[in-house]
């Protein structure tokens, strides 16, 4: 899903997770106001395989740049299995994403011209 640029519409969406939902743990985003009002503002999956988890998520325009983009991949970051290494791929051309994996310590290890393969050394300190 990360590697679309284009519009993905819910069913595409749907389609994508129905695949095997087994293999994928979802988390929604909401945002709070005052007087309990609550609104959806994105989603989190945290793929989890044999050997690494892989992240993706999103936010709805209106909730970009207030760092609900970091608060939601460091709880996913929080939800993985340690010792095993968390990746996730990002767009050169989204530079807000980019900013916050850079913050919440993921790094490069290779890239295409279209992409940046990132990832987040997830070994329990000892």
């Amino acid at each position: 899903m990360t590697r679309s640029s284009e519009y993905i519409t819910t069913e595409q969406q749907a389609e994508w997770f129905k695949t095997d939902s087994t293999k994928y743990d979802l988390y929604l985003a909401y945002c709070m106001q005052p007087g309990a009002i609550i609104y959806d503002c994105g989603y989190g999956v945290v793929h989890k395989c044999p050997d690494q988890s892989l992240l993706t998520g999103g936010l709805l325009p209106n909730y970009r740049g207030q760092h609900f983009g970091q608060e939601l991949f460091q709880n996913l970051v929080n939800h993985c299995p340690y010792g095993k290494p968390i990746r996730l791929e990002v767009l050169k051309t989204n530079h807000r994403a980019f900013t916050v994996y850079i913050k919440l310590g993921f790094k490069i290890i290779s890239e295409d011209p279209r992409l940046h393969y990132m990832e987040y050394d997830n070994d329990p300190v000892i």
